[in-house]
């Protein structure tokens, strides 16, 4: 039935190419370029005599473009979490490229990988994967080889594969780019479901900014404060909660006692 899926929605782009092509040019020629914050790696220190290590794995969700700095985006963020709850000092990297599909991810990003011992990776990526319209088998076959290449080099760590970016709802997209890049997130993530066990962990439930509106529990915010000024990436706000909605996500399933790593 995902094949059936993914062969329609490859259809209707052939069919629309002209309008997206045209379209997709108009977004690169009027977007602004967003620069990524320089503090790849920090710690979250709250006086505890235990310590432990995340490496943060993906696309510009772990760039954290337009950020003034990686603290407080995602990585940042995540690890605090962390730290606060388990009542553990947390020690973070980031390796992170914008524009890199799962393939990409293992045969270049892997490679830089240098830390002496990761005790939890956080792995972020399936936008560029939908964009690109690789095929649910490519991107499935490239994140199980992130996943067994980590295992291998790091067999004591954890992995949390966090959910696919909510792309039907980019604003910069048009109605037409948000349905067919939006079922092609919606089939990757499917995907995917599966892939968790044996210290793997997916967080497959699919996020819109409608439930965002609702964690934050704000009248006055609007679908547009969650994304930066290209109306693509995600804002500073959307980060943090997501952030804390991951760290949620992890505790609530029992994949992380509040003991610590």
């Amino acid at each position: 039935m995902l094949s059936i899926y993914y062969v329609l929605n490859l259809f209707i782009l052939l069919i629309c190419y002209p309008i997206i092509s045209a379209q997709l040019k108009d977004i690169r020629d009027n977007v602004p370029v967003l620069e990524p914050p320089t503090d790849f790696q920090g710690e979250e220190n709250i006086g505890s005599e235990k310590n432990k290590h995340i490496v943060f794995i993906g696309e510009s969700t772990m760039v954290a473009l337009g950020m003034p700095s990686h603290k407080e985006a995602f990585a940042g963020t995540f690890a605090r979490n962390i730290a606060e709850s388990t009542n553990t000092n947390i020690s973070w990297k980031v390796y992170a490229k914008n524009g890199i599909t799962a393939e990409r991810v293992h045969s270049k990003l892997l490679k830089q990988i240098n830390d002496d011992h990761v005790d939890l990776f956080v792995i972020g990526l399936g936008g560029n994967d939908s964009f690109r319209f690789t095929s649910p088998w490519k991107w499935r076959k490239g994140m199980e080889n992130i996943i067994n290449y980590l295992k291998g080099s790091f067999p004591s760590a954890k992995i949390v594969v966090i959910n696919m970016p909510p792309t039907r709802e980019f604003p910069v997209f048009s109605k037409l780019m948000r349905f067919i890049v939006g079922n092609m997130t919606d089939i990757l993530r499917v995907k995917l479901k599966g892939i968790e066990g044996n210290n793997v962990l997916y967080l497959d439930n699919k996020i819109t900014l409608n439930q965002f509106l609702l964690i934050a529990n704000d009248v006055h915010l609007t679908l547009e404060d969650f994304f930066e000024t290209d109306r693509l990436h995600p804002s500073l706000y959307t980060y943090q909660l997501w952030a804390t909605s991951s760290v949620n996500d992890i505790f609530e399933k029992g994949f992380i006692k509040k003991e610590g790593l």
